[in-house]
Parts: C-alpha cells; structure tokens; sequence
C-alpha cells in the first residue's frame, strides 16, 4: 500500500491528489495562526487540555465539519457556546475548541491554530486540508 507522504497513511499512490500536493509545497509555518489559549481541560482527565481558538463570526460551524489532523492524531473541533465565552473574545469573534492530551500542548494548540487559519483563508480549497492529506 502506498502512502501519504505527508501524513504517512495509506493512500493510492505519491503525492496523489490535490490535498498532499499542496501540502508538501505549503510549509505550515508559512500562515499566523489565529489567537488561542490552552488551559487545563476542567473535570477532565488528568493530563487533558482545552486548546480555545478565536475565529471570525460565522466561521465556527464550517469549521467543526471536519477534524484537524496532526501527526497522525485526530483533533474533533468542537463549538464554543454562547455562556461560556472565554476572556478577551471580541465582539466579531466566536470560538471553537479541542479537547486532547499532549506532552507540550502550547505546541500543539500552535499547530492546530495553524491549520484553522489556512482554512479559513482557503475555506473550500485543497489549501483547507493542506498538512492533512486528506485526499490521499
């Protein structure tokens, strides 16, 4: 089986599909991630974190449609409810947030933070998925 040479996953072949094509041109460090803040998840596991990501209103439902990908882990984004907006959310702000145990969580928000700004820059394009290979 071959695989994704982004994400390493199976795909039918190298570089196949829009999604890994653009992935391998566009390093992930080349976009600002949006704003967020990562804090310990509450009544959570031991260990868990809540990564907050600040969006532009109207962008949080076509956001939470599809998980972020990170090496090789999964990362469901879930949205913010109106009564539990975090501190320093503006009024052209919604949130979404994700749930996830990491060894450095700040990187990991980092990184996810990432990707939700390359979708919200590209919101329908393979640009969207890029460092995901979701095509492959």
């Amino acid at each position: 089986v071959a695989r994704c040479p982004v994400s390493g996953g199976p795909g039918p072949g190298p570089r196949t599909g829009p999604a890994c094509a653009m992935a391998v041109a566009a390093p992930e460090d080349d976009i600002e991630p949006v704003p967020f803040q990562v804090a310990d998840e509450v009544g959570g596991e031991s260990g868990q974190s809540r990564a907050t990501f600040f969006v532009p209103k109207g962008s949080a439902a076509k956001l939470v449609e599809q998980p972020l990908q990170k090496g090789g882990a999964v990362f469901p984004l879930l949205r913010g409810k109106e009564g539990e907006a975090p501190k320093g959310l503006a009024a052209d702000q919604e949130f979404v947030y994700a749930v996830f145990i990491s060894p450095r969580p700040e990187r990991t928000a980092d990184a996810l933070a990432r990707r939700i700004a390359r979708r919200l820059a590209d919101p329908d394009g393979a640009g969207a998925a890029a460092g995901e290979c979701v095509v492959c």
